[in-house]
């Protein structure tokens, strides 16, 4: 310990001589200057190489004791004056959209709409520039650099300084992010285009599911109501029929099925590049070559056609497809949506789920659609609840 200590000591006692020396002499070892231009005599050195002492000119008194402040007992003004919020210089202004801009790295992006914005810079000048523009009230996050008064009902989204916290910007749902890179790194914004935020407007995860429920509760009503109206035979069949069951499926049942499920997976294959390069966000799939108009309806053709297949055989057996993704994804350790892993996954979902339904209560046996319903739904409960919490930190 005391030999590492041995250098830092010297080259701090190095240092002091050299700041004494700078400070004190005027080159070449001649007499100093005070502060009030009356020079003073130095020490002189005797030949033997020991100081003698000097004797300072009458009428000076450059002490250095005179000349410092005690900072714990100096007194003066203790107050800080605040700077003034940025004023609109621009009133009723309504931006003009669609634009497309180009960002520091060269992509075009379009912007669609910019009702929900976050503008995200270390100094705050982003969030300066959109109040001078008038538009303020479409802010709706901040930064701890944005210290202005009328913001300080705005969320941080935030941490630390420099850090972003994602989750709590997808819990806003901005359609529009500006940002100059100073908050946050790239890979917080790769987050932010592969969960939708961006220029673009359409469905979120969330609103899409509440569409869905509301849509099943529709048809579910009115398929309650057909089979009231039927016979006894035929209401009994349907109700087997309605909770999903593949106990009355023969192999004969299956040919055009099959054909059918065939011809949509023969269309799925070449598109699984783009499925991939979908799921990173619309500007990156773009800017691959991806065309997103013809994707969707493609793949909204091809799904409707194979849930209306597997339905008419079997019935609707729900939450498989909900997860059977999701699983796939993580067994393979897939960045996206894989269409093999999800297939086989969901197939192995079903067997193992029409298995349960056999053995659980036997001799007699439930409709696969119960327990997939029941499993699905303790899945559903679970992703929600995990949404909701990622959503408030």
């Amino acid at each position: 310990m005391k030999k590492q200590l041995r250098p830092a000591a010297a080259t701090l006692v190095a240092a002091a001589l050299l700041l004494t020396g700078c400070g004190t002499s005027s080159g070449g070892g001649g007499p100093a200057t005070s502060p009030s231009g009356v020079s003073t005599s130095t020490g002189a050195a005797s030949s033997d190489g020991t100081a003698t002492a000097g004797t300072t000119t009458a009428g000076t008194t450059t002490t250095a004791a005179a000349d410092t402040i005690n900072a714990l007992t100096a007194t003066g003004p203790a107050e800080a004056r605040t700077v003034p919020d940025m004023k609109p210089i621009i009133t009723n202004a309504s931006p003009v959209l669609p634009a497309t801009v180009k960002d520091s790295t060269g992509r075009t992006i379009t912007v669609q709409h910019a009702e929900r914005v976050i503008a995200l810079d270390l100094y705050g000048t982003l969030t300066d520039t959109i109040i001078g523009l008038g538009l303020q009230d479409r802010l709706v996050g901040r930064g701890v650099s944005d210290t202005q008064q009328t913001l300080r009902h705005l969320p941080v989204v935030s941490k630390d300084g420099v850090d972003l916290n994602t989750e709590a910007v997808l819990s806003l749902k901005p359609d529009l992010v500006l940002t100059n890179m100073t908050i946050g790194s790239a890979d917080d914004y790769r987050q932010l285009e592969a969960a939708g935020v961006t220029a673009r407007g359409g469905f979120r995860g969330g609103r899409l599911i509440v569409v869905g429920i509301a849509v099943n509760a529709i048809l579910t009503a009115l398929d309650s109501w057909i089979v009231q109206r039927t016979d006894h035979d035929v209401a009994s069949a349907a109700s087997g029929w309605n909770a999903g069951s593949l106990n009355g499926v023969s192999m004969s049942d299956l040919a055009l099925p099959a054909v059918i499920v065939a011809g949509c997976v023969g269309v799925l294959v070449p598109l699984a590049g783009a499925i991939q390069q979908s799921t990173m966000g619309d500007d990156v799939a773009a800017a691959t070559g991806v065309h997103l108009g013809r994707l969707r309806l493609v793949l909204l053709v091809v799904t409707v056609a194979l849930t209306a297949t597997v339905t008419a055989v079997a019935g609707p057996i729900a939450f498989v497809a909900l997860c059977a993704p999701q699983i796939g994804r993580r067994l393979v350790g897939a960045s996206g949506v894989a269409l093999w892993p999800a297939a086989l996954t969901g197939a192995a979902l079903l067997l193992f789920a029409d298995i349960g339904a056999q053995w659980l209560l036997a001799p007699q046996s439930l409709p696969v659609g119960v327990m997939t319903t029941s499993f699905g739904g303790c899945y559903l409960l679970w992703f929600l609840i995990r949404e909701v919490r990622s959503g408030r930190r």
